[in-house]
């Protein structure tokens, strides 16, 4: 286990190339039932964002929940959903070998047979209420609406969604970040159910906020969802400027640092690789477990052990997993290794 203050597990990145010949897993079977549910007594709906580690025998492992909405209970049975998945492993070589997958599940319900898309009338006046107040900048009545609305009339992911964009709002006006990222990224998620002004406005918003937070390959991962948009006409020459900004700030960094602190409701932290050189110091508390994972590639890794990423590995992450109340700071030096 890698435990101890003030101690420091270094994953020093050196670059040797894989063989070009590599394939991607492929999505061979889903033996679960459909993600809709028929209902006559709750229109709750929930979301969560999994990674996983497809094996060599095509079947789903250490499967983590990255982000979810507000149903914790979901969370169990999103990743036996993910277990029942199959795939054709990828190989290099002709020889199958590990790789990340990742997967948003949206369990959503029919309500006797009929749809669950629909806002109810008490969720309609509860966000004009706080819409309302938010624009008169009373925020403090606004705060009280928004409570009400999430314990009580927040139920399916439309609603969810334009709960989510309203808050991310409230959270500009009364300038609580984390917050604010928190809500943007919810409804970023579920940007499908806005409309298409709103979803355009929080992927733009959420492009921002990677950038300032150093997320680097999130923040082109969400200019590239972007193209997806409809009634948004991303020409190529407005990709090219968003994304030139981004290389831009991060060739800025010669250094990345970021502190994560554990916290009782995620033991897990996903941490987004863009630089070819990284070590996790100031270890305060005990971390369980270190994974690096890629979309052609992945290995376990223990404490002080030298590393070897290929010059070709595909959107690498470093997951983390630590007891409650863990600190630790991952810092990334070296070349730079974003990739669309």
């Amino acid at each position: 286990m890698f435990k101890g203050a003030l101690s420091s597990l270094f994953i020093i990145v050196s670059f040797s190339s894989l063989s070009t010949n590599f394939k991607v897993s492929i999505f061979e079977e889903n033996l679960n039932a459909k993600t809709y549910e028929d209902s006559s007594n709750s229109r709750k709906e929930s979301w969560a964002y999994l990674s996983y580690v497809v094996n060599v025998d095509g079947k789903p492992e250490n499967i983590e929940v990255i982000s979810s909405s507000k149903s914790k209970d979901k969370k169990a049975k999103a990743k036996q959903y993910v277990e029942n998945l199959r795939y054709i492993p990828a190989n290099r070589n002709g020889k199958p070998i590990k790789t990340e997958r990742t997967f948003l599940l949206k369990f959503q319900k029919s309500l006797w047979g009929n749809p669950n898309d629909g806002i109810s009338v008490h969720f309609s006046r509860g966000y004009d209420e706080a819409n309302k107040l938010i624009e008169k900048g009373h925020l403090e009545e606004a705060s009280s609406v928004l409570l009400d609305l999430e314990e009580n009339k927040v139920k399916n992911l439309t609603e969810q969604a334009y709960f989510s964009w309203l808050s991310s709002i409230y959270y500009s006006k009364t300038k609580e970040w984390g917050k604010y990222q928190s809500a943007t990224y919810d409804a970023w998620v579920l940007k499908e159910k806005l409309t298409d002004q709103y979803a355009y406005i929080v992927t733009k918003n959420l492009i921002d906020y990677a950038l300032y937070d150093l997320e680097y390959q999130f923040a082109l991962d969400v200019l590239n969802s972007m193209k997806r948009l409809t009634g948004v006409n991303l020409t190529e020459d407005g990709y090219s400027e968003y994304q030139a900004l981004i290389t831009a700030s991060l060739n800025a960094q010669q250094e990345i640092k970021k502190s994560y602190v554990v916290d009782k409701e995620d033991t897990i932290t996903y941490h987004r690789i863009v630089k070819s050189q990284l070590s996790v110091q100031d270890v305060v508390g005990k971390i369980i477990r270190i994974e690096l994972r890629c979309r052609n590639y992945f290995k376990s890794l223990q404490r002080t052990t030298d590393i070897e990423i290929p010059i070709d590995g595909a959107h690498c992450k470093l997951l983390l997993e630590g007891q409650v109340g863990t600190e630790f700071t991952v810092i990334e030096t070296g070349n730079n290794i974003l990739l669309n």
